[in-house]
């Protein structure tokens, strides 16, 4: 008896759902033409693969993925669709496996509605035609998309789902911003204390001082799903970055600028930015919350606050040797790098960007100095080389402890996948939101970006747990005369950035104790 894979697909939000997790009655329709024609053919339905709210032109779908890795591994006969679209609408993919790999894994492809049938001779043109004709479709309403939204921009139209902070949308025309009383007296305190002469750290910590929300809080307490890809604590606060990114923005004048990124293609998620002078700009579309003067005033202090870091700055510009690789151990998170001219010369410091911030939120507000923490790295590094050569006191790890890390490592692999299978869901249904006009291309441009720096952060975390597991596996079959492996090392007299990434996965900072002692814990890279 054929084993057969029912495949139903849908990309589009469906009136006839009932809950918000209900299967729509298009997905149930699909689930019972498929399964009635499987019982008039005598097959047996191997199982049921349904992807509802991603695009055919996703690569990623979570089902359709499961679905191919049965294929290849044996255990379908036929791939049963509605029609062609529902497997995809990206002729690639058409081609690589409808016309490719299905054949290799002896796979029968058959559509009901479109008449497709891999077994049928003369029948691989009107499947190929059909292709085209999908990806046409996606092709023509991404350009039909596109070219609305460029013109809503043109006429001054905000295309944005979320407001700027400082602005609501207009209740009675989503294209349009008016000023929010509350948040738009934030704003000018912010552009006032500037141009008085406060720095962006310094006005951060004075808002968090006064408990005033930042704007994703803001958002969210006024009902917005509004996300961020900050970690929890910085999400909650005031940051300079954030005070930066506000001075920043001429909307504030009374003027919408749009059109900073685009998209490379329909297929391409990723955002490019627009030149500065491309970006559509239409003055006077709402009104402004910072008048022209404290503008002026704001922007000429910034130009000379740049002047001033850039020419005095030690080492401005370039990555400390310990760069994404310091963390704050009381709140967790990553420490940056600072300086200041001291009664010896200009030194560089670490401090917490939580307590940068706001010392309320995290007791870890001292700096601590770059090249002393050079000096105690670089002494730990050389004690433990001295340890590995005395031969008396190197101990191989055991067995059991190897077993046990490779246990916490393939737990960890695990749930990375099911956390990117997540995200790829999540990117599919915003850009369906995009391309069905229940998102403006700014703000799928802000979410867009930062799903593309959360999923890279899973990638690179996998592909460390990966080289991680191989390690162990090559120390499991080790012996003790291996340990001559290190002879290659000897005391160092400095450090380099070769020899951190070498040793050194992380580095923490605890905060200074009633005693004036402050611990560092170092991780190594091979514990």
């Amino acid at each position: 008896m054929k084993r057969v894979a029912v495949y139903c697909r849908l990309s589009e939000e469906d009136r006839d759902k009932k809950e918000e997790y209900d299967e729509s009655e298009s997905i149930q329709n699909q689930k019972s033409m498929l399964i009635h024609y499987c019982m008039e053919k005598g097959w047996q339905v191997y199982k049921v693969y349904c992807d509802e709210d991603y695009s055919g032109a996703d690569r990623n779908r979570p089902e359709w993925m499961e679905m191919i890795r049965d294929c290849e591994e044996g255990k379908i006969d036929i791939v049963l669709c509605k029609t062609q679209s529902r497997f995809s609408r990206d002729m690639e993919m058409i081609e690589r496996y409808i016309h490719g790999k299905f054949l290799e894994w002896n796979v029968r492809f058959i559509s009901i509605v479109d008449h497709a049938d891999t077994e049928v001779a003369g029948n691989k043109k009107a499947r190929q035609i059909n292709g085209l004709i999908n990806e046409w479709y996606l092709e023509d309403l991404s350009d039909n998309i596109r070219r609305t939204l460029t013109h809503k921009k043109k006429n001054g139209q905000w295309t944005g789902s979320f407001a700027p902070y400082g602005y609501q949308i207009d209740p009675d025309d989503k294209n349009r911003l008016i000023v929010d009383s509350v948040a738009s007296e934030v704003v000018k305190d912010i552009f006032r204390m500037f141009a008085g002469g406060m720095g962006y750290i310094a006005i951060a910590e004075q808002l968090n001082a006064r408990g005033i929300l930042n704007p994703t809080l803001y958002k969210r307490a006024l009902g917005s799903c509004f996300r961020t890809n900050e970690s929890r604590i910085t999400s909650e606060l005031w940051t300079d970055s954030t005070i930066f990114y506000i001075l920043h923005q001429e909307i504030y004048t009374g003027t919408l600028v749009q059109g900073k990124t685009h998209k490379l293609n329909y297929k391409d998620h990723r955002r490019v930015p627009v030149p500065k002078e491309n970006w559509i700009r239409c003055p006077g579309t709402h009104e402004p919350i910072i008048d022209e003067s404290l503008w002026t005033a704001v922007h000429v202090r910034q130009k000379e606050k740049t002047r001033c870091s850039f020419s005095n700055a030690a080492g401005a510009g370039t990555r400390h040797i310990f760069s994404n690789k310091v963390y704050c151990a009381e709140c967790g998170n990553r420490m940056y790098k600072t300086s200041s001219r001291g009664a010896n010369g200009r030194y560089s410091y670490l401090k917490c960007r939580t307590a940068k911030s706001s010392a309320k939120a995290c007791e870890n507000s001292k700096f601590v100095r770059l090249d002393v923490l050079q000096e105690v790295v670089l002494d730990e590094i050389n004690q433990l080389i001295e340890t590995y050569f005395n031969p008396n006191l190197i101990q191989m790890p055991s067995q059991k402890q190897l077993l046990s890390k490779e246990t916490a490592l393939r737990l960890e692999s695990e749930s990375l996948e099911k956390e990117l299978a997540a995200q790829k869901k999540f990117s599919a249904r915003l850009y369906m939101d995009h391309i069905n006009g229940k998102m403006s291309e700014e703000q799928f441009a802000v979410l867009n970006d930062e799903w593309l720096s959360r999923y890279s952060q899973l990638i690179n975390r996998q592909k460390a747990v990966e080289k991680e597991l191989s390690s162990l596996q090559a120390v499991a079959q080790k012996t003790p005369t291996d340990r001559n492996e290190l002879s290659h090392f000897q005391k160092f007299g400095q450090l380099t950035h070769e020899l951190v990434n070498e040793f050194i996965q992380s580095i923490w900072i605890g905060k200074i104790q009633e005693n004036g002692t402050r611990e560092i814990e170092i991780r190594w890279n091979f514990e």
